[in-house]
């Protein structure tokens, strides 16, 4: 039985969904970590949200937001990253919130508005958490000592201790309040347009996964002895005298930078030694400042030393962990277990995604049309969906004629529609017509062959015009007469489609490329698709045709052909 039949429905989109919510954190998160842009954490929150608060408006499943976080999280565990614990637990967190909020007050806009606040407030809450499990209790009397620092130093004379934390709350408040209504309005937009009529551009990019799977060699007693390592040193903190509390806890990181190689990435970023710095310097001043009779200046330095030690403990300490419990063992208990729809699902996931990389706009171009590219990931989810359900592929016949540029593809497809006319074949689709000028090629002509509807397609642009593509401007009357021509919907009638052709502009994702899906993905007859000799390769590859028949035109072989594809067709 293949996956599609045993996975529910309500997993089958939590892993699309959840492929896409990976995908913007690692094209969008690579993009914001590496220009160091603020608030980078939050922007992605408000991708996701956004994205899950618009697809609710096709995909009304209830559970669905969880089970979204929790693929998305769990493609966390593959990232290269050192640190995946805090984004695997905040992205989780944020689809747990937003389910609970709109499983108390339903999918409308206040559930939903709620949904919003609540993720995006998460990252309030974790970075608190965060704190004190890195850092320890030592942090409160730190932030305490900072507040009154800063009363003192502005002579302000009211308590002002939750003061930042409710300021910095608030800020997220609202920003998830408006991640939220971009999200109804985009779902709301979508609903009332056909996207799947949308035919602006849609640029696709080679980009790395950044996901990998090396050859470490995993151990269970590791995984046990590094976790108990990791709290006991933690424990002893409170205990021990510090020189003996520093040997274990650098003991620990050594033999764990032994084994563990990706250990020691968060002590290589710049971002760890100017908290580091900062941490002990404020630490020394302030809780010798503040308790002078208490604490000497050398107490004072070591609560500072204890805190950054303990960081280090705890960050090479968790991705140690992290890194035992992708042991494939462990990960097939849980194929064999009551979570089976949870790893189907993650499978599932991880085969979407180097689709989903390939069609996922830039960061330039989602900062220009975020309305448009929000909604061409639901198009995709909608594509990737009726993929994955699967069409009658032993039915479905694919036919490629193709040859080089003006061998005559057209005018065999045209002598080929006659031939299966004769034998009550009706035909459907469509074909270009090229359009002269004084013997010159000045673009082409797109015909409905049901109702021999004709309409502009494409011209070369003029000196003030930006083509499309290679010399070309296209035009949107003929491109929405080609997909309407092409619309599943049309076909009931007709015994095959013809697409003329597949080329440069398909392969951007543009012109016929997401009619030419939903017809692999629903139609179950034959298709014929007229691609260029040197794109087939590229075009096979990019839509995993199964073994298509090819074409190739030549005069010489004319006959040879027309009835090696009628017979094709018809038997």
């Amino acid at each position: 039985m293949s996956k599609q039949v045993q996975i529910s429905e309500k997993w089958l989109k939590a892993s699309i969904l959840g492929s896409i919510w990976a995908a913007s954190e690692i094209v969008f998160g690579s993009f914001l970590h590496n220009l160091r842009i603020p608030l980078a954490g939050n922007i992605l929150t408000t991708i996701g949200i956004v994205l899950l608060i618009a697809i609710s408006y096709f995909w009304k499943e209830k559970g669905l937001f969880w089970r979204a976080g929790l693929i998305c999280a769990l493609m966390k565990t593959m990232s290269p990253s050192a640190v995946i614990f805090g984004p695997m637990i905040a992205i989780f967190a944020e689809g747990l919130l937003m389910e609970l909020s709109v499983r108390i007050f339903g999918q409308n806009a206040f559930g939903f508005v709620l949904a919003g606040i609540l993720a995006m407030s998460w990252n309030v809450v974790q970075k608190i958490i965060n704190f004190l499990i890195i850092y320890g209790l030592n942090v409160i009397d730190l932030y305490e000592n900072l507040v009154k620092f800063a009363q003192k130093q502005l002579h302000i004379h009211t308590e002002i201790f939750w003061l930042p934390i409710f300021i910095l709350l608030a800020i997220n408040i609202i920003w998830g309040f408006l991640a939220a209504g971009f999200g109804i309005f985009i779902g709301k937009r979508a609903q009332k347009e056909n996207i799947a009529q949308n035919i602006d551009f849609l640029q696709k990019e080679n980009r790395n996964t950044n996901f990998q799977i090396d050859d470490f060699k995993y151990s269970h007693i590791r995984l046990i002895v590094n976790f108990v390592a990791m709290i006991l040193i933690l424990i002893s903190a409170n205990y021990l005298n510090w020189i003996v509390w520093t040997v274990f806890g650098f003991s620990a990181i050594v033999f764990w930078s032994f084994y563990y190689k990706r250990a020691l990435q968060p002590l290589k970023k710049i971002k760890f030694w100017v908290t580091f710095v900062t941490i002990s310097f404020l630490a020394s001043y302030l809780f010798f400042w503040f308790n002078p009779s208490k604490n000497t200046v050398f107490d004072a330095f070591l609560i500072g030393w204890q805190m950054n030690l303990r960081a280090a403990v705890v960050m090479i300490g968790f991705t140690t962990v992290g890194k035992e419990l992708y042991n494939p063992k462990i990960r097939g208990m849980f194929q064999n277990s009551r979570f089976r729809q949870v790893h189907l699902s993650l499978e599932m996931a991880f085969e979407t995604l180097p689709f989903v990389m390939a069609n996922i706009p830039s960061m330039k171009k989602f900062l220009q049309k975020p309305i448009l590219e929000f909604q061409k990931l639901i198009r995709q989810a909608e594509y990737r969906l009726k993929s994955l359900r699967g069409a009658d592929s032993k039915k479905q016949k694919i036919i490629i004629i193709t040859g080089k540029i003006g061998v005559g593809k057209t005018a065999f497809v045209r002598k080929l529609i006659r031939h299966l006319k004769n034998r009550n074949l009706k035909a459907a689709g469509i074909v270009s017509l090229r359009v002269m000028h004084e013997n010159i090629r000045i673009g082409y002509d797109v015909e409905n062959l049901q109702t021999q509807a004709t309409s502009c397609l494409a011209r070369i642009a003029d000196k003030n015009e930006q083509a499309d593509i290679g010399q070309f401007v296209f035009s949107k009357t003929g491109l929405t007469l080609g997909i309407e021509a092409l619309n599943i919907e049309n076909l009931k009638n007709a015994d095959y489609v013809v697409v003329d052709e597949i080329g440069p502009f398909e392969l951007q994702d543009n012109g016929w490329a997401f009619s030419l899906g939903e017809l692999l993905s629903q139609y179950n007859k034959s298709l014929i698709l007229l691609i260029r000799e040197h794109l087939v390769e590229a075009v096979v590859k990019k839509w995993n045709f199964k073994k298509p028949l090819l074409i190739f035109v030549d005069n010489a072989s004319e006959a040879e052909n027309l009835l090696k594809t009628e017979n094709e067709i018809c038997n």
